[in-house]
């Protein structure tokens, strides 16, 4: 295991199955993610211009890139992703095995 060079993981959600597909194929079309996996339903409870709470039921992604990716990434959800204010969450990676460091760099052109 090595320390992390950039790695990130970041997660968000859409509203189902088919906005999780066609969200996740243009990232790794664009190679602006090495991997997305996306976690089946789940569900979200939150307030979103009311004060009733609101209870969807979403599709969790979960994105497996490289910081130097971020303004791409950003460009990419302002136009691309279905919702109006989309979660957008960065981790770094504080280990990262070196043939997945590899692989991740491979794939996303790095």
């Amino acid at each position: 295991m090595e320390a992390g060079g950039g790695e990130i993981i970041i997660y968000t959600t859409v509203a189902g199955e088919d906005h999780a597909r066609d969200f996740a194929r243009g990232l790794v079309e664009r190679r602006l993610v090495a991997c997305v996996s996306a976690i089946g339903e789940v569900m979200s409870r939150y307030f979103w211009l009311s004060e009733t709470m609101t209870e969807d039921r979403e599709v969790l992604l979960i994105l497996k890139t490289h910081r130097d990716k971020l303004p791409e990434l950003e460009r990419y959800f302002a136009e691309e992703h279905p919702y109006e204010v989309p979660e957008f969450l960065v981790f770094e990676a504080v280990g990262v095995s070196a043939s997945y460091r590899e692989w991740m760099r491979a794939e996303m052109k790095l």
